[in-house]
């Protein structure tokens, strides 16, 4: 079980999605198998366009649980997913 920060990238278009997680593989299932309901998401919108098949899941960081959410800022900062991906906050 890993903690820390993943990125779902966009194969097509190369944006991507920053989150954190104390089970990262857990939450890659989780993102997998989300409820159409919640396809107003933008990650979520962009499965439905592009196809699930069209995205790649990686570690981008183990941390410890305290660090998450300063890893996490940190991230979506440097890949700029807020302006250029799917990040919402």
């Amino acid at each position: 079980m890993s903690c820390g920060i993943y990125k779902i990238e966009n194969k097509m278009n190369h944006h991507c999605y920053i989150g954190q997680s104390i089970n990262i593989e857990s939450r890659w299932i989780h993102h997998r198998n989300y409820n159409k309901q919640n396809s107003h998401y933008p990650l979520y919108r962009a499965f439905e366009k592009y196809g699930i098949e069209q995205f790649d899941f990686s570690i981008v960081e183990e941390c410890s649980p305290q660090k998450l959410i300063e890893r996490e800022i940190y991230w979506i900062s440097y890949y700029d997913s807020y302006n250029n991906g799917y990040n919402q906050t």
